[in-house]
């Protein structure tokens, strides 16, 4: 099967001030929590990354509160000095939302090594990595179909890596 060479960051403050003055709101926001940014490399390879926010095993999105917003929500208040973030009726510290950003090719065909995208994502970002290496997307994915909210992702991810 086929391998992903992925590098991960563990979500702080810092990572998603690092991430909103990097790479601005997420083109994507999903229901199920993550955040998803498409970054061209300004190189001749044409390489595009995906940054993906995942969230912690067992999230759901708060009663009354719509997932196009939480990116703003959630950025506007660390920005003010919040240890908690207010989402409708629920007030969350930042892991309860967001566990661990994932960054790899978008579109595997010819994908750089891990240590490429490390490299420039770190750059990017300004934040060190926590890990780098290569994953099994699909397996990682089929596991996640299957369980959904019950599957810890993010933890699978770091296990993965060591």
């Amino acid at each position: 099967m086929p391998r992903t060479p992925v590098a991960i960051f563990d979500v702080d403050t810092t990572l998603i001030e690092a991430l909103e003055s990097a790479l601005g709101p997420p083109i994507d926001s999903y229901l199920m929590g993550w955040q998803v940014w498409l970054v061209d490399a300004e190189d001749p390879q044409g390489l595009t990354l995906e940054y993906r926010l995942h969230p912690p095993a067992g999230f759901e999105m708060p009663a009354g509160f719509d997932h196009h917003d939480l990116w703003d929500a959630v950025v506007t208040q660390l920005a003010e000095g919040a240890d908690r973030v207010t989402l409708a009726q629920d007030t969350r510290a930042l892991g309860e939302i967001w566990d661990l950003l994932e960054v790899y090719a978008a579109f595997y065909d010819d994908a750089p090594s891990a240590d490429d995208i490390r490299r420039r994502a770190e750059e990017a970002l300004g934040v060190a990595c926590r890990a780098s290496g290569e994953v099994d997307h699909e397996r990682l994915g089929g596991r996640w179909r299957r369980q959904r909210h019950q599957f810890d992702l993010p933890n699978a991810l770091r296990e993965a890596l060591g």
